[in-house]
């Protein structure tokens, strides 16, 4: 990280975002990292082959499109309340889109913005 650090600091139009990069160093420690939501849940609708409909590939879909319209579906307040739970990583979990979770997480931009001020650090040996 230290060696990417240094990179980045000197030209940053390349390559991630300092929250980014952050993310995939805890990756490997805390694989769900709960406290980002899942964006990619709320913003895709998963219907399989077989007509299931799901928030995401992990999910045992409830509703199947050969028995009820997409529009109920969507619209069932069992839908809405498991949904709410993706959001929160209430599932099996996963790293799926981390890029998206943390565009809609708005401290990320702050964090950004630290580094790129010098006041945040991927590694601590790294000097500013």
């Amino acid at each position: 990280m230290v060696h990417v650090e240094r990179v980045l600091r000197q030209d940053r139009k390349f390559l991630p975002r300092y929250s980014e990069l952050a993310y995939v160093g805890r990756h490997f420690e805390d694989l769900l990292q709960r406290d980002l939501p899942c964006a990619e849940s709320q913003l895709k609708l998963m219907v399989h082959s077989t007509g299931e409909v799901g928030g995401c590939w992990g999910h045992d879909a409830s509703a199947n499109v050969r028995d009820t319209s997409i529009a109920e579906i969507l619209s069932a307040q069992s839908y809405r309340e498991e949904h709410a739970q993706f959001f929160r990583k209430e599932c099996v979990g996963c790293g799926s889109n981390y890029a998206l979770n943390l565009a809609w997480r708005p401290r990320t931009y702050v964090e950004d913005a630290m580094w790129r001020l010098g006041r945040r650090r991927l590694s601590p040996s790294v000097a500013s």
